[in-house]
């Protein structure tokens, strides 16, 4: 049978990072959005179908997908910053009806590296969905973000035994937000996982060339990731890699490096003092 479908364009932002938020089937989008705007999001019958799309739309398209039926298309942007391959056959949509505001605006984003708003918003929503679902686990961890464009899912975490660097990125790919990063890289509690430069220094200072690069081979591909080749996009086969950027969990505390930097190498009172002089000094 046919299959209604009416598509939102230009809704209020909220509605835009919840659409780009993987919840279990039974939940209300419009709900969570509601509950996250402070507001219920009001909803509005559309014209000819038995569909309720958010009022604040610009505009709205309504009609129907046919089961089978495909037409070629693309080439499209995608989030990595690259073309997503050659065209494919994908479900074609009848137009039965459009509504729209007077002088409606047209949203849109322009894919591109590096990232662009919508990397922002996915990676919002699957850090929110990774969060959760390690936390349902019962994982152990300080801080979790997916950085744009959404193929790397850092963790901060205290390790509780050898090896928990696994536990933590078995947790992630077993999860729904994480099941198709081909990268997790875990690090230690002192590590800003939202900071890319704290992250590559610790990548870069902590991460043993051999001991902690662990690859997994036969795992799930998205076939939009650049460096598979045709045949791996083509059967969803890839691989994925933990980087163990922990210092290991044996070594004594007096044998663990310290951080050097200005927080931790000097007295909190000259600080203070180099603080409240830093226009002084004219730097």
């Amino acid at each position: 049978m046919p299959m209604p479908m009416a598509i939102a364009i230009g809704t209020e932002p909220l509605c835009s990072v919840v659409a780009a938020t993987s919840f279990p089937a039974e939940v209300s989008e419009a709900d969570l959005a509601g509950g996250l705007r402070g507001a219920p999001v009001e909803l509005v019958k559309c014209e000819t179908l038995d569909l309720e799309v958010p009022a604040s739309a610009e505009i709205v398209l309504e009609g129907t997908v046919l089961p089978g039926e495909r037409k070629l298309e693309g080439i499209f942007g995608e989030f990595t910053g690259y073309n997503a391959g050659a065209k494919h056959p994908r479900p074609v949509f009848h137009i039965q009806s459009v509504t729209h505001r007077m002088n409606p605006i047209l949203t849109m984003c322009n894919p591109g590296k590096p990232w662009e708003e919508n990397d922002t918003v996915f990676s919002v929503g699957v850090t929110a969905t990774i969060w959760n679902e390690l936390k349902a686990r019962g994982i152990p961890f300080k801080s979790v973000y997916v950085m744009p464009p959404g193929t790397a899912v850092f963790v901060a975490t205290k390790s509780q035994y050898a090896g928990y660097a696994h536990t933590v990125a078995s947790a992630v790919w077993s999860s729904k937000g994480g099941v198709s990063k081909p990268y997790v890289i875990v690090v230690d509690e002192d590590v800003d996982v939202t900071d890319p430069e704290d992250v590559l220094w610790c990548l870069t200072t902590r991460l043993h060339p051999k001991r902690g690069i662990h690859v997994q081979e036969g795992s799930v591909g998205n076939p939009l990731s650049p460096f598979l080749s045709r045949e791996e996009k083509r059967d969803g086969i890839a691989s994925r890699v933990l980087f163990d950027a922990t210092f290991p969990y044996h070594w004594p505390a007096e044998e663990r490096p310290t951080v050097i930097d200005f927080e931790h190498g000097w007295p909190p009172e000259v600080r203070q003092k180099v603080l409240s002089r830093w226009k002084e000094y004219g730097i």
